[in-house]
């Protein structure tokens, strides 16, 4: 699909087909009337415990912020029940979500902490938590891509834990690495907008619910992450450990998204019609798992094949990044890797400034 040189002019002359196509055209070659700046975004309530995989009778403490300040005034709940302390003793083994409320009533996000009977059990560990990743291809500018980020979200409600989006924005101020995403957009495919692809090698579009259908049980590729992010860079160290042989070559790649960015979104779509409208625009449209930071590109870094065996680990404790972020409280460290044909294998995601151990499966 040819790229237009003028997107509103494209818009005019798309107005009378628009009921019966669902594309845009990539606007890479137009000229962009916005370019304001990104709006800062919405505030989270958040916590952080100390660690998220321990042995049996470890305590685990926890820090809740809110606005990046911490805050104090505030009930932990394991599992739904109240407790007393910011800190929490696990005597038995399993897995248990903490939560936080606040005397408003608001919750913050949910953290799983995972118990094990001893070091064994934790270190011999071959199953790891799995996910599928999400690329959209985006731009506010796209009147039909609203159709995409409404699909991640209704998976978000009812399978959230099972794959992780990345949006990723062209020529709008999202737009962050556009030589790398024109690059990578040409290696993928995208010929028009909205393009969304599954784990790299599947249409999104097609087909949402395959989402759901390649998530497994487990996976046997764990990652680990820990990160310190600050106002426009920051370092992150990770951890890769393999439950069997990966001989033919891998790769990861490492990101920072921010969620709740507010900013105009063109919409011809059924979705999002409670937002004020302005011409053919949806305003103070939420922008999720934006694209905001990259360390490595897209493809990312080899992996060295001495360690991509069965019991084998992969340690990188100097990854550093610069980003554009306009809240770190909503911004989230995303790792994947794949094999060398550019396959996603697994995903990993944590909350920036945590520290989040291998998930594993039993």
């Amino acid at each position: 699909m040819k790229t237009t040189k003028n997107y509103f002019l494209f818009l005019i002359l798309t107005l009378g087909i628009g009921l019966f196509s669902a594309s845009c055209s990539s606007s890479d070659n137009s000229s962009n009337d916005d370019n304001d700046p990104p709006p800062p975004g919405q505030k989270e309530f958040i916590i952080s415990p100390s660690q998220t995989t321990i042995k049996v009778n470890e305590t685990v403490s926890f820090i809740a912020k809110y606005e990046g300040n911490v805050i104090k005034d505030i009930q932990y709940l394991v599992n739904g029940t109240g407790i007393e302390a910011d800190n929490f003793t696990f005597t038995e083994t399993g897995d248990f979500k903490v939560q936080a409320k606040k005397s408003t009533g608001e919750m913050s996000n949910t953290v799983t902490i995972s118990v094990f009977k001893d070091d064994d059990e934790i270190n011999n560990a071959t199953k790891f938590q799995h996910r599928v990743l999400v690329e959209d291809f985006t731009g506010a500018w796209c009147q039909w891509c609203p159709l995409v980020a409404y699909d991640i979200e209704q998976l978000e409600k009812t399978d959230g834990e099972k794959f992780q989006a990345i949006a990723i924005h062209n020529e709008d101020p999202f737009d962050f690495f556009k030589r790398d995403r024109q690059a990578f957009e040409r290696e993928v495919g995208v010929d028009g907008y909205p393009f969304a692809t599954i784990n790299r090698n599947l249409n999104f579009r097609e087909d949402p619910s395959k989402v759901v259908d390649l998530h497994k049980e487990f996976s046997t590729i764990g990652i680990k992450i820990d990160s310190e992010v600050y106002a426009s860079d920051g370092i992150i160290q990770i951890g890769i450990k393999f439950g069997e042989d990966y001989t033919g070559g891998l790769k990861y790649a490492v990101f920072l998204l921010e969620d709740h960015l507010l900013y105009k979104q063109s919409n011809s779509t059924e979705y999002y019609r409670d937002l004020p409208r302005q011409g053919n625009y949806s305003l103070d449209f939420e922008h999720n798992n934006t694209l905001v930071g990259m360390a490595n590109g897209f493809k990312g870094s080899d992996i060295a094949s001495s360690v991509s065996v069965k019991g084998g680990e992969f340690l990188k404790t100097d990854i550093y990044f610069t980003h554009k972020a306009a809240n770190l409280d909503n911004t989230k460290v995303v790792v994947i890797v794949t094999n060398m044909n550019g396959e996603v294998l697994n995903v990993a995601v944590a909350k920036s400034n945590t520290k989040q151990d291998y998930q594993v499966v039993r």
